[in-house]
């Protein structure tokens, strides 16, 4: 249980969420982006839901828009959780007073058979999925290696267009999944120690206890170290397709960028920031002691959690093979704008959503309407560049801004000193010591913790998949320290405990 408060009374009873979609979009994003994302993420909670037998209604509202960046509705996956399974909702402290996402009645006894049937398939889901990735690892490195080979002739283009959503739902789908487990789990824990320790101490003393989980990225850490001399072609052949803020498409996949990579890579062998302890094994009683009843239910939260950072980090991993190849094609669709002077250059692409690209391509918005097509990317284009300077509530309550209380969580155990540096690209010079700061983290980042003592994030959570790379690599993180973030100044002595 978090606590938010908003700047208004006029509180909304559904709950939509920023953090739950922040591994994949933790900025604002351009059209193109949020449109693909939105009916990525559609499809993929149908899939998952559709997979435990909850019957989900097709064309629920997913997501929504905000502030350019995507909100998850936490009560309407809630309320279908619930309905189907008896898991309890959530509950949020709003403007203090304990809000659940939903409303909720237990089951009678036959209704609790067959809820209990549901919440076993809830269980099973993370093992099968975590089983399956291999299977789904296979299916979009194929369908990535494809959209590297082909020339992209305007069959092509029409073929792939048609291709994104029926490849990628599987993905999205086990991110999705992963993703709620570690928030329920959470939120459970939340609720198991609330009664001994108040807020936000119970947030530390959980964050100690988090596991790390098998990582892709922190072995995308390890094999880059493991390169010799300036030679990145078996990284890149495994990894680039990853970025920093892969969310967004008009980024550069890091195989775009390989001279980013190897100045990167030098800073490995040149840099050496202080010793970090490794973790060490996990103190139950740290926890465990302060749940009382619940140290058993908590424990096997803590495993289930484990399994859940797992998948997530393979999810992603899956995901970005997605968007890489979403990105080839966006991009052929520009040179096919270009060619008739629909478009003036490429970066203009981003400013169409998914289904407008669609009609250029189809010969549905063509070169007569030119000056409406160039006109909706340079408006838009002024609202991106807005959205860039918001900084909006972690919760929409309805339509109300929440704002956590708490500035700042910890990702971990450790402590971690040092000059404050505040990053916005990889191949930042950073002396060793640094307390790197990152606006926006994501998975992309976690290859700057061998160079840092610790790191600030103004958005994200513990369980994210950067906050579990950091754990892994012994390095201090504070998530989610919202807009303190904007106060703190290069060269200013940080201190993480």
């Amino acid at each position: 249980m978090f606590e938010y408060q908003t700047k208004t009374d006029k509180v909304g009873q559904e709950i939509w969420s920023l953090t739950t979609l922040q591994p994949l979009a933790p900025d604002a994003l351009t059209p193109f982006s949020s449109s693909v994302l939105m009916e990525l993420i559609n499809r993929g909670w149908y899939e998952h839901y559709a997979a435990l037998g909850f019957d989900p209604r097709p064309r629920s509202q997913v997501v929504r828009m905000h502030a350019g960046r995507p909100y998850f509705n936490l009560t309407l996956a809630a309320r279908l959780e619930a309905e189907q399974a008896d898991v309890p909702p959530a509950q949020f402290v709003i403007n203090g007073r304990r809000t659940p996402v939903c409303t909720w009645e237990k089951s009678g006894f036959l209704g609790g058979l067959r809820a209990g049937r549901a919440q076993k398939r809830m269980e099973n889901r993370i093992t099968e999925l975590n089983a399956a990735y291999p299977d789904i690892l296979v299916r979009v490195r194929n369908w990535y290696a494809k959209t590297g080979d082909l020339k992209w002739t305007q069959a092509d283009i029409l073929q792939v267009m048609e291709e994104i959503e029926r490849i990628g739902v599987q993905s999205f789908a086990a991110f999705l999944a992963a993703r709620r487990s570690l928030e329920q789990a959470y939120n459970r824990l939340l609720v198991l120690t609330r009664d001994q320790i108040a807020l936000p101490e119970n947030l530390a003393r959980i964050n100690q206890a988090l596991p790390t989980g098998d990582l892709v990225e922190t072995r995308m850490i390890a094999e880059l170290s493991a390169q010799s001399g300036a030679d990145l072609s078996s990284w890149l052949a495994e990894f680039g397709h990853r970025a920093a803020g892969e969310g967004e498409l008009q980024n550069p996949r890091w195989d775009e960028e390989p001279d980013l990579l190897r100045r990167l890579r030098s800073h490995y062998a040149t840099t050496a920031p202080d010793a970090a302890s490794p973790p060490s094994s996990i103190d139950e009683q740290v926890l465990l002691t302060a749940a009382g009843k619940g140290r058993k239910e908590a424990a096997a939260l803590l495993t289930s959690m484990e399994s859940a950072l797992t998948l997530q980090s393979r999810a992603l991993n899956a995901v970005a093979y997605i968007l890489a190849g979403t990105r080839r094609w966006a991009l052929a669709a520009a040179r096919e704008a270009i060619s008739d002077r629909r478009l003036v250059d490429s970066t203009e692409i981003f400013f169409y959503e998914l289904e407008e690209i669609k009609q250029m391509m189809t010969g549905e918005w063509n070169i007569s309407a030119m000056e409406e097509i160039r006109a909706t990317a340079a408006k838009r284009r002024e609202v991106y560049a807005g959205h860039l300077a918001l900084m909006p509530g972690d919760l929409l309550a309805g339509d109300a801004e929440a704002f956590s209380v708490v500035a700042g969580t910890p990702a971990g155990r450790g402590q971690a000193s040092g000059p404050f540096r505040s990053v916005i690209g990889l191949d930042a010079e950073l002396e060793p010591g640094t307390i790197v700061g990152i606006a926006e983290p994501d998975s992309g980042w976690s290859l700057l913790l061998p160079l840092v003592n610790g790191v600030i994030g103004a958005y994200g959570t513990p369980v994210d998949p950067l906050a579990a790379a950091a754990r892994s690599a012994a390095v201090p993180m504070l998530t989610g320290f919202g807009s303190g973030y904007a106060e703190l100044k290069v060269g200013d002595m940080v201190t993480l405990e």
